[in-house]
């Protein structure tokens, strides 16, 4: 099996006035609970350090050594028992504590919290992380036909370096759909070309930027394009372009070329948003070529359920922002943001404003328009120009986009290349 990277949950308290690391944890996921082997009913393991490698398996020892000089630790073995965390919302969440003397000696810190661990038959080899690479960064050659790419010069051609980030739910009726378009609309703003596909045949992505009786028609969506290589284009706004999906049957012919087609968008946008439903014998696929997950959720205890749910089989690391959507701001609700706020700490994955519940978002969006649209460019007092926005209820909304969004520039965009043909 072959490397899983993952980040370690390190929290930290000030003493005189200094902040040192007060607690470390794995947390284990379905992947790595299944290669233990372990329960609740069967939770202890044993602990081996060594050489800056930490061995994690199924069992109990007799003997526990701890042998250490004035400076180092050299060797450790001892019990220990996976901790089962039980929230208000009725989820477990599992873990192990790693020594702090073993996290600090192996050099793992808050800015590098990054661990390897390589799977073994009902055992864990944990080392110190290489740095983690996005999907992004890593070689993808796929054949490139020029008229593909967007034009420069006479033999020169703009090749984008795009990154995929799906938007999954456990459960419908979230507002998926909404923040997939809104985000796809906020980040053109920084003018960025993205493209937007989905996995649902409503293709309701075009009803959130065009009134019903304007949807525009189209006849060879995403099946057309990933079959033959070509099929229309829906234009959303300005750089955010859609390629609806004709229905839901996704034949092998679909699966085998779905990749390659992926690999030519990357070349074509900066950025690739999958508005992908829940339940979808598609969205494996989809979130196999995906860089990146967001993960939009309610506040209620059972939506957070599932969403835990998904974020375990997903695992942290993939996971770009968690947002709380559709927010009444009832005690509930806020008890349970700061309960998944907890839940994901230390993992470096964004957790934003909550989205509030707004009848204008509701009329907003019935009527095909976006929280970026009704703006105008003024200049203030430096002669610098200025973006002024009419609709003032949703400045908290745009605050949490923008803070996604910016999030996930900082962490993903690669800059274009420029290729000689």
């Amino acid at each position: 099996m072959e490397k899983i990277q993952k980040n370690l949950t390190l929290a930290y308290k000030t003493r005189n006035g200094i902040k040192v690391l007060n607690k470390a944890k794995l947390r284990l996921d379905k992947k790595l609970m299944d290669i233990l082997q372990v329960s609740e009913q069967e939770k202890n393991c044993i602990f081996l350090y060594e050489n800056n490698i930490i061995s994690l398996k199924k069992g109990i020892v007799e003997e526990e050594i701890d042998l250490r000089n004035k400076n180092n630790i050299i060797k450790i073995i001892k019990n220990i028992s996976i901790i089962w965390e039980k929230s208000r919302a009725d989820y477990t969440i599992p873990f192990v504590s790693i020594p702090l003397g073993v996290v600090n000696q192996m050099e793992i810190n808050k800015e590098d919290k990054s661990i390897d661990i390589f799977p073994k038959e009902n055992e864990l080899i944990i080392k110190k992380g290489e740095k983690m690479l996005s999907e992004l960064e890593k070689e993808k050659k796929p054949e490139i036909n020029p008229s593909f790419l967007e034009k420069i010069s006479e033999n020169e051609y703009l090749k984008r370096n795009g990154s995929v980030i799906t938007i999954k739910v456990g459960k419908g009726g979230i507002g998926k759909t909404f923040i997939t378009t809104q985000l796809a609309v906020g980040i053109a703003e920084y003018g960025l070309k993205v493209l937007v596909i989905t996995s649902d045949p409503q293709n309701d992505v075009m009803g959130m930027c065009y009134p019903k009786e304007k949807e525009p028609e189209y006849k060879g969506g995403l099946k057309h394009w990933v079959t033959k290589g070509e099929g229309d284009i829906v234009k959303l706004r300005p750089n955010v372009d859609f390629i609806p999906l004709e229905d839901a049957k996704f034949g092998n012919g679909f699966r085998a070329k779905f990749p390659n087609f992926i690999n030519l968008m990357r070349c074509k946008y900066d950025y690739i948003l999958i508005d992908s439903m829940p339940m979808m014998a598609i969205d494996e696929l989809y979130h196999k070529e995906s860089d990146k997950v967001i993960i939009p959720l309610f506040g209620d205890k059972f939506t957070i359920r599932g969403a835990v749910k998904v974020m375990e089989e997903i695992g942290l690391e993939k996971i770009l922002a968690v947002i709380f959507n559709r927010f009444d701001n009832t005690t509930e609700q806020k008890l349970n943001f700061e309960e998944v706020k907890n839940y994901i700490e230390g993992s470096g994955v964004l957790m934003p404003k909550p989205i509030k519940r707004l009848s204008y978002i509701q009329n907003m969006t019935a009527s095909g328009k976006t929280i970026w649209d009704n703006k105008k460019t003024i200049k203030n007092e430096d002669g610098n120009e200025e973006t002024i926005y009419n609709n003032k209820q949703l400045d908290e909304t745009r605050e949490s986009f923008t803070e996604i969004i910016e999030d996930m520039i900082s962490k993903t965009y690669t800059e274009p290349n420029i290729i000689k043909i």
